[in-house]
């Protein structure tokens, strides 16, 4: 670490309490490998001991517990003789044999040895483990063993939200997506469980929104938007992740990151800094939370001050931001100054609409205002004339015209296309280029979805995500990933550094019941809800959006007469909720709007098939 944190009057004005966790006790589901081992499954029932004979050499035997775990291990045995056990972990079995050479200087693969004497003992991990292998080595003497089991800890929360279509395949990526975030669920939204377990904005920002939409979480998103306030430097910026505000797993093993001198919870990242802006909004507009939104509009108007001051639009620094790991670089995330222009925009937006709630008209107008001036240096220099797509860096420049799926999806998500339509086309266009770079990392790939999504492409979105997450998934995957690189997979594979739970890749859970289903706020805390199914080429789905109001169900069909896109179906809307019904429409059909009440609403292709 380097000198003394910088004064500021904002530091440590949020000290919330920490959460109590639920812990669970889980054993092992099977053995994988055995080498002087008896009994090598005892341990995953209660059948008896597993005896590992190292007296006879050394003993050898790799425990899977069938999905990602995220707690201690706990043992008990009993040693003939002197003994010595190491215990190694793994996302990967493959992972559970990593060569140490492969480390990094900010990050070791946590091992625990223990030196054992002739008798009983209950021993327990020196930490946290996240792993799904457990391989333990003995030498010395025999050791019988017990019990073994993971002591797992998570915030406590439940699943209250559901999708469901006959696409297995989908159903199986909302249910990992979903669970791949209530894994990072702890005092804060992790990272990711094995390496970081830091509070990052950006990761958090995405855990979030899956984090209303599957569990109805709203203590632990404003604890962890406390925590990021809490760590604001004097001159409005924030820090990218936590740490020095307790968003920290590992505070003995974690403390820099190649590049970042001062210590990983003095990195500035300007592209997490307007995540904290959209991630209050979003927070306020799930929630309804108005206290929160009022304590914390300070501290994310001091955050746009700051951009403001520092970020010259029309000649942006790479070094200051982050977009994507890339083929084009693969040794760093290749930032893309396009993603982070179209992101200054979209944080002024929401700002301008934080300020609108709270009555300050005079923030409304200056906002917009800078909202607009960036929006215009995105069109005048990154518009491509020829291709008619975003291009990542100024149109003629050394760069240029590289150009990306996250230009110009965030282009659309910052409103420079002038209608879905326009959107549609633009993505259109983007997709179809050559050289066209898509999302690797689990971040990208969500705000990438989202931009088809609400350019009415769900179709296109849905194919995307079953290529994405369906490859790992192929691959045995119980949690995603922290990011896949298309090309490299191999590699990806290999890598036991790679995240192989993070919460970040967890956007599917947020998507599918927005847009699917097409249950989204109209008023904060789902006062009143837009239902806005899209079909997306499926034949029907139905699901649970959990809110503070109460559970949102809704389930549609697609019309067996003619066209798929004239629904049918109903929806359950909780006491005291209005909502307003937007349906398709299909060629030459117009889509339909109407107003509902609370409890059961029926709907058809028809108006006189659609009542309350």
């Amino acid at each position: 670490m380097t000198g003394p944190e910088p004064a500021s009057p904002y530091l440590g004005a949020f000290s919330p309490p920490e959460p109590t966790m639920e812990e669970t006790v889980v054993r092992p589901a099977r053995s994988v490998l055995a080498r002087r081992v008896l009994h090598p499954d005892a341990l995953c029932g209660h059948s008896g001991s597993t005896i590992l004979l190292g007296s006879r050499g050394p003993a050898e035997l790799v425990l899977d517990f069938g999905e990602e775990r995220v707690g201690d291990l706990s043992l008990e045995l009993e040693a003939s003789a002197n003994a010595d056990l190491l215990v190694r972990y793994g996302e990967t079995f493959e992972e559970a044999f990593a060569d140490p050479s492969t480390e990094l200087p900010w990050f070791r693969f946590p091992r625990d040895r223990f030196d054992l004497r002739p008798g009983p003992a209950r021993l327990r991990s020196g930490g946290r483990r996240a792993f799904r292998f457990v391989r333990l080595l003995a030498a010395g003497g025999d050791l019988h063993l017990s019990s073994l089991s993971c002591i797992q800890a998570l915030y406590p929360v439940e699943f209250r939200g559901s999708f469901r279509c006959p696409d297995p395949l989908l159903n199986r990526i909302y249910d990992v997506a979903a669970h791949t975030v209530r894994l990072c669920m702890h005092r804060y939204y992790e990272d990711g469980i094995k390496r970081d377990g830091l509070l990052w904005i950006g990761d958090a920002r995405v855990e979030a929104l899956v984090g209303y939409a599957a569990f109805g979480d709203r203590a632990l998103a404003r604890r962890s938007l406390q925590l990021f306030a809490a760590t604001q430097r004097e001159d409005g910026s924030l820090p990218a992740c936590a740490s020095r505000a307790g968003g920290h797993q590992h505070p003995h093993r974690i403390d820099y990151m190649p590049g970042v001198t001062d210590g990983v919870g003095r990195w500035i990242l300007d592209n997490y800094c307007t995540d904290f802006i959209g991630m209050l909004r979003e927070y306020h507009e799930a929630t309804g939370d108005d206290e929160t939104l009022a304590a914390l509009f300070p501290y994310a108007e001091r955050t746009l001050d700051y951009l403001a001051a520092t970020v010259r639009p029309d000649a942006v620094e790479p070094g200051r931001f982050i977009t994507d790991e890339n083929r084009r670089a693969p040794d760093t995330w290749w930032a893309s100054p396009a993603v982070f222009l179209s992101q200054f925009a979209m944080a002024a937006d929401d700002m301008a609409r934080m300020a609108a709630r709270l009555g300050r008209e005079a923030g409304v107008a200056r906002f917009r205002q800078a909202g607009r001036a960036i929006g215009e240096v995105l069109r005048s220099r990154h518009l491509h004339p020829e291709t008619g797509v975003y291009s990542d860096f100024p149109v003629g420049s050394a760069e240029a015209p590289s150009s990306s799926l996250h230009a110009n999806a965030f282009a659309v998500l910052a409103g420079l296309a002038a209608s879905p339509g326009e959107g549609r086309l633009l993505l259109e266009r983007a997709a179809g280029l050559e050289d066209e770079a898509r999302p690797m990392a689990g971040f990208m790939a969500y705000w990438v979805h989202r931009a088809m999504m609400e350019s009415g492409l769900v179709a296109m979105a849905l194919a995307d995500m079953r290529s994405y997450y369906g490859f790992m998934l192929d691959r045995g995957a119980s949690t995603f990933w922290e990011k896949l690189v298309p090309g490299r997979a191999d590699t990806i594979l290999e890598d036991a550094l790679l995240s192989r739970c993070h919460g970040w890749s967890g956007g599917p859970a947020a998507l599918l019941p927005a847009y699917v289903l097409g249950i989204r706020p109209l008023s904060p805390g789902f006062r009143s809800v837009l239902v806005a199914p899209d079909p997306g080429g499926l034949a029907w789905a139905e699901g649970t959006l959990p809110t503070p109001q109460g559970d949102v169900f809704v389930h549609w069909d697609a019309s067996a007469d003619s066209d798929p896109q004239r629904l049918e179906g109903f929806i359950l809307l909780p006491e005291g909720v209005t909502g307003l019904v937007r349906l398709p429409g299909s060629p030459g059909i117009p889509g339909r709007e109407f107003r509902i009440g609370p409890g059961e609403t029926r709907f058809g292709p028809d108006p006189e098939r659609s009542s309350p």
